[in-house]
């Protein structure tokens, strides 16, 4: 999907970066009986939420929003309206006048589920490309439009089998070719092969990381390839195969043969999320005769041929028997192999102590067994096998497999439920399809798991098995068969006593894959094959002490190139030691120059001290004689203007006595002037009241300091 609206400081960077976050983002449905495609729909729109900016997106904008890479819509308008009320119903989504928003429960929801799958992508982009030219960055977008081609043909083929229009995967094993040539022509990379080598390393190895990113990316593209058929599509329906009888072929019973297995917990998920879905889970007698001679011939071909296959060889050999083993030497280093393969002589019986499967067996299968119907589809069935997968199916298994078909079609004749085969065989689904144009007959495990997962599975766990065993289905779809060995692969070595576990594992594997290039149909019994056999076997082992010389050569050449290494190491670290010595001799001058320059900053602070403490006498001093010369001021001031009072007073006095003189009363000038004693003294008392305003209030206070009261 891509987004065309504007999006807040939480959303990926680009359009590609959200398309690797739907790679591995679940989709978590509720099997609790609701709708699943309204289910559907409405994760889908609370994660382009989002993406929204914090005030909200419209609804023409958030249906826009949720396209297809090309652009087109994925859901129509009512869906998206009709996603939007129930989620704002539930509390979900929140809406603002035509604006919609996620709830802040349901904002940290997806947001944690958006954080959880990014880290899982960049750690498995790291993990891929780390070592390739410019790093993991180099090659996001390449390898992200190479998963959305990959899985996109894959969620097209699964609808068509569920639906029984097409055959699916015929052509699965060169969808990883054309998804990379489709992505390099468009996206380009540093490094071509690192590119090539990076996406089927991603297909060959199963670990959670890269499990969950196959079946979750699987998930998104068949939910959304669903929703863009119909809105009354009943592809998401829980009654799609809702009645119908599955059998069990077996390639997938196999799967619960090992508890220990991982995928043993997927087929429990598988067989329990069938009945809680009304579909009948059995297995065809013939099936279980066909379980125990694949059981019985594995283990004949892994006790003759384990001795011989190189330890690091061990985890490339595709049989389940094989890896069963691995598994239990975990637990106990010391078990034998024969004393582990004993435990299958009864395959059938372990299936049955941990899951409760019908055995359906018939007269009819030993009727027909020899029948021209079922010689005819045997003889199709190994051709298709022999043109898709380039190897030979045995006639006992080609039979079986055109038994069970034609099983289903017997039950249909006689009126009893429609059935279907469940297989991980693509080659028996497109010979099917072949066959019949209106009634499919068989079903791949991978998209059963894909249309049953949203109804039943509801926890982590259940959701990890499931994805174990998609991813392993997947691995051995969409790879080519000549990319695996296999553990009759190694009988040759065993017959002719060659000991190759303990030569170099990589010429053990390419004389296998050169003997694989003589033909599928090379026969070791035969005297012209086992010449050509072992005319590809001396060239690698004619002389295993040469290979151990070229070993050798190559372990000199290498510590031919560790000692050069080493002497320009000690050679850069007797530079290095030089250079140090140079620094530390001019870290010692740098230090010496430091400490005069310190010696020199300390002789400057003392003489700055002493310079302030006299300055601060001087400033002391300098004080004292403008106080002083401000006492004097102040005092000749006062002085001046007593002076001017006091000729004031005389004056007053004067001009009164004067005037006593000429118009005063009395006998005698004494009397007359005693008489105009009061006039005195109101002269007296004016000036005396002009005395603070003459002064001032400056020269008052100096008058009393004057007078020793400072």
């Amino acid at each position: 999907m891509t987004a065309n609206h504007s999006k807040s400081e939480k959303c990926p960077s680009s359009i590609d970066d959200k398309r690797a976050m739907l790679l591995n983002a679940r989709l978590r449905f509720s099997p609790t009986g609701a709708n699943i495609r309204e289910q559907a729909v409405e994760r889908i729109v609370e994660q382009h939420l989002a993406y929204a900016t914090s005030e909200g997106i419209q609804l023409r904008g958030l249906h826009a929003a949720i396209a297809s890479a090309e652009g087109v819509p994925i859901l129509s308008l009512p869906e998206v309206e009709g996603a939007l009320k129930r989620l704002v119903s539930t509390g979900r989504v929140r809406k603002k006048k035509d604006l919609f928003s996620l709830a802040e429960k349901a904002l940290a929801d997806v947001e944690n589920q958006i954080q959880q799958s990014m880290t899982n992508w960049e750690s498995v982009l790291k993990s891929l490309f780390s070592g390739a030219p410019k790093g993991p960055d180099a090659y996001a977008v390449a390898f992200t439009d190479t998963l959305c081609n990959i899985f996109s043909c894959l969620s097209a083929s699964d609808i068509a089998v569920l639906t029984g229009r097409e055959s699916g995967r015929e052509g699965a094993n060169h969808l990883i070719e054309k998804g990379i040539e489709s992505a390099l022509s468009k996206c380009g990379v540093p490094d071509d092969d690192a590119f090539k080598y990076g996406v089927n390393r991603f297909f060959e190895e199963s670990n959670p990381s890269f499990d969950a990113i196959k079946w979750n990316m699987a998930q998104n593209h068949f939910v959304i390839a669903a929703l863009g058929i119909a809105p009354a599509s009943r592809l998401l329906s829980d009654d799609l195969l809702r009645g119908t009888t599955l059998f069990l072929d077996t390639n997938v019973l196999i799967a619960g043969l090992v508890p220990e297995s991982k995928n043993h917990g997927a087929f429990r998920e598988v067989v329990g999320a069938c009945k809680h879905l009304g579909i009948e889970v059995k297995v065809a007698h013939i099936t279980v005769e066909e379980l125990r001679r694949t059981v019985f011939a594995n283990a004949s071909v892994l006790r003759r041929a384990y001795s011989v296959i190189p330890a690091e060889t061990l985890p490339k050999v595709r049989c389940f028997l094989l890896d069963a083993y691995r598994d239990a030497l975990e637990t106990d280093p010391s078990l034998g192999i024969d004393d582990f393969l004993d435990n299958f002589n009864h395959p059938m019986d372990r299936i049955r102590e941990v899951l409760d499967v019908e055995v359906e067996d018939d007269r009819w299968f030993d009727q027909e067994a020899d029948s021209p119907e079922t010689r005819k589809l045997a003889k199709s069935l190994a051709s298709k096998v022999k043109e898709m997968r380039h190897k030979n199916k045995t006639e006992t298994a080609a039979v079986h497999d055109a038994l069970l078909i034609r099983w289903i079609d017997q039950r249909r004749a006689i009126g009893e439920s429609d059935a279907r085969v469940a297989t991980l065989d693509l080659t028996l689904v497109a010979t099917d399809r072949e066959e019949t144009e209106t009634h499919p007959r068989t079903i791949t495990l991978d998209a059963l798991l894909l249309w049953a997962e949203p109804h039943c599975i509801s926890t982590e766990k259940a959701a990890e098995h499931v994805a174990a065993v998609y991813a392993s289905a997947l691995r051995y779809q969409l790879l080519p068969a000549g990319q695996f060995l296999e553990a009759r692969d190694f009988l040759v070595f065993a017959d002719m006593e060659i000991e190759t576990s303990q030569l170099p594992a990589s010429d053990v594997e390419a004389c296998v894959r050169e003997i694989h290039l003589l033909g599928p149909n090379l026969d070791p019994g035969k005297a012209e094959d086992r010449e050509k056999i072992g005319r590809t076997i001396q060239g690698y082992f004619a002389d295993p002490g040469a290979k151990f010389r070229k070993e050798m050569a190559n372990l000199n050449a290498a510590n031919r190139k560790l000692g050069e290494q080493l002497d320009a190491e000690q050679k850069a670290r007797e530079v290095a030691e030089k250079t140090l010595s140079q620094v530390q001799e001019e870290l010692g001058k740098t230090r010496n120059a430091q400490e005069q320059t310190q010696t020199a900053l300390e002789r400057e602070v003392s003489a700055r001290e002493a310079t302030s403490t006299e300055l601060d006498e001087v400033r002391r001093q300098t004080d004292r004689l403008l106080r002083s010369a401000e006492r004097d001021r102040l005092t000749r001031s006062v002085m001046r203007r007593f002076v001017f009072l006091g000729v004031l007073l005389l004056l007053g006095w004067g001009y009164v006595g004067w005037w006593a003189l000429r118009d005063g009363t009395g006998d005698n000038a004494f009397q007359k002037l005693t008489n105009a004693w009061g006039w005195f003294g109101c002269v007296t008392a004016i000036v005396a009241g002009l005395l603070y305003f003459v002064m001032g209030r400056e020269r008052m206070k100096h008058i009393k300091w004057w007078k020793g009261d400072d």
